[in-house]
């Protein structure tokens, strides 16, 4: 897919409209998530003043991603990516509402915030697959190569990242925090009419049977595709791992700025640090990403965070700390890209939606493990020396990656299946 030369024409324009109105879609709509994942927390501490139900919040906030993303996946190609999208910003939306509006009517209690953050972000998790998945079809209707389309759908939306949590404390403080929650019902809305009016159908490439039968045999093609798939399923177990290795990033490194430097700020800056260098490096990659070597883009983010990590049992003056991890965020920017480039050249359209859903849904399964290892071993270990040991094991995962052959085949599109 290489870009065109020729001058841009009016065809040409609306040929980059649906590309552009996803990414549009996404800044909106994980801006509202940006929200809701600062607004429901604080909402649930307000009201109940109880860390353990806060803490079991985020558990609900995580799981559905597993569920919906497994079997969300079969779903997504059997009604289309942009039906499954619009459906799952129409559904996240409606659910995100009840949770203000129960609240302020005949009230909301505990177990009820739980099933509606729970059945929120389901519906959420297909969705985001949907529109993971429709990508390589709008980039071939704007001539625009599949890398430089990645890139510019996840990074402009980045901002949202960065911006998000400081504009949801401003709002928490003038509005409250469930009356936030709104926001993030109108972002879903949106984002369901912007996809609907500015992203073409997508025709579904197979047929698909009726009954549980067929959606179980549906879901275990994609399962099968994936273990068949030699590059794929190497670089799935290798980012299982360094998932497991960086899930408990922000709960080190607030406990570490909490003990050292003793502020809040401190931990936002070295947070907002890391989202800068993700979203610069993110741009590099749309713009030259095409011509730098896969295995040395993806390398950089386990090399980026074995320094990072073995950097923070120095006891780095904080402006060090900055910059360390601003370099970390340089490295981590071009993985996210890179790697969706390649799942969407390595599978069939047709299995797109349950691949992508199936990744997506081991990715977030090590998440809570790796938190909860992290937590329990604070104390007992200390954080330097957890620090160090994470860095080594990201050096060790550095090290077999260079050394394993499949790793050699990343620069060359198509190669890896069986």
């Amino acid at each position: 897919m290489a870009i065109s030369s020729a001058t841009p024409t009016s065809a040409t324009a609306a040929q980059r409209i649906p590309i552009t109105a996803l990414t549009i879609a996404g800044i909106v709509s994980l801006t509202g998530s940006m929200l809701t994942s600062v607004a429901i927390p604080w909402f649930v501490l307000q009201t109940t003043n109880s860390a353990a139900k806060t803490g079991l919040t985020g558990v609900f906030t995580t799981l559905p991603y597993i569920f919906g993303g497994i079997f969300g996946g079969t779903l997504v190609d059997r009604l289309g990516f942009k039906r499954m999208s619009i459906l799952a910003d129409l559904t996240s939306g409606a659910t995100i509402a009840l949770i203000p509006l129960l609240y302020h009517t005949v009230g909301l209690v505990f177990w009820q915030l739980l099933a509606l953050t729970f059945l929120a972000n389901l519906f959420n998790a297909p969705g985001e697959t949907a529109r993971q998945s429709i990508i390589p079809d709008l980039a071939d209707l704007a001539g625009m190569r599949l890398e430089r389309a990645n890139a510019l759908v996840q990074s402009i939306p980045r901002f949202a990242i960065l911006f998000g949590p400081p504009l949801a404390g401003v709002l928490i403080a003038l509005f409250g925090a469930s009356n936030v929650l709104w926001l993030d019902a109108v972002t879903f809305a949106i984002s369901a009419v912007v996809i609907g009016t500015s992203v073409p159908h997508r025709s579904l490439a197979t047929p698909h049977g009726e009954g549980p039968r067929q959606y179980f045999a549906d879901l275990a093609e994609g399962w099968k595709f994936l273990a068949h798939n030699r590059m794929l399923r190497a670089l799935m177990t290798f980012f299982l791992f360094t998932n497991l290795l960086e899930s408990p990033w922000s709960l080190l490194l607030a406990v570490y700025t909490k003990r050292v430097f003793g502020t809040a700020v401190s931990f936002g800056t070295v947070l907002a640090a890391l989202g800068a260098g993700a979203i610069i490096s993110s741009f590099l990659f749309a713009a030259v990403g095409h011509r730098l070597p896969r295995l040395g883009v993806i390398v950089l983010y386990p090399l980026g965070a074995a320094i990072t990590f073995s950097a923070l049992a120095l006891n780095l003056p904080f402006s060090a700390l900055v910059g360390v991890t601003f370099v970390y965020g340089l490295a981590v920017g071009m993985v996210n890209p890179l790697t969706n480039t390649i799942r969407q050249e390595q599978v069939p359209s047709a299995l797109l939606g349950r691949v992508q859903g199936i990744v997506t849904a081991l990715s977030f399964a090590f998440i809570p493990l790796g938190r909860g290892i992290a937590a329990v071993l604070i104390d007992p270990v200390g954080l330097p020396t957890l620090f160090l040991g994470i860095g080594l094991l990201f050096t060790l995962a550095t090290m077999v990656m260079l050394a394993l052959p499949v790793f050699r085949d990343l620069s060359a599109p198509g190669d890896g299946a069986i």
